[in-house]
């Protein structure tokens, strides 16, 4: 009974040493759990942060995509504004044009009349002269009668 006792209390120094080991190897795997919970943690935080960066990146592309197409369409307001001038700037060319011949033809027709008006100063003079020679004499037979 006493071997078997001994049999007994060797395997439960056995098993006490297991049961030590095996809890050593727990409290090392619990520190390492830990710690690699630590590690996932503060990576998740990595990843979270670096998502929140790539939305704010798409936030301010597509803020800047808004803004380039508002520019744009500024641009093709102000072309459709610039094509409305240069057609209207033309339509006033050519009224300028027009307005320049018709100028110029009144011109030569005025210098046309002048150059006919030079003899009737002349004529309205001699005819004036006349006039006023004979009146006179005129006047003084009126008088005398």
């Amino acid at each position: 009974l006493e071997a078997e006792a001994k049999t007994l209390r060797n395997e439960e120094l056995v098993l006490q040493n297991s049961v030590d080991k095996s809890r050593t190897e727990l409290n090392a795997a619990s520190r390492t759990l830990v710690e690699l919970e630590g590690r996932l943690k503060i990576e998740e935080d990595r990843i979270a942060a670096a998502q929140r960066a790539i939305a704010d990146y798409r936030e301010g592309t597509a803020r800047q995509e808004g803004h380039i197409k508002s520019l744009q369409s500024r641009i093709d307001g102000s072309k459709s504004e610039i094509a409305r001038l240069e057609s209207a700037r033309g339509e006033a060319n050519a009224r300028v044009d027009e307005a320049k011949r018709e100028f110029a033809r009144l011109e030569s027709e005025v210098a046309g009349l002048d150059a006919g008006e030079l003899g009737l100063d002349a004529d309205f003079e001699k005819a004036k002269s006349f006039s006023t020679q004979t009146l006179v004499p005129l006047a003084i037979l009126i008088q005398m009668e």
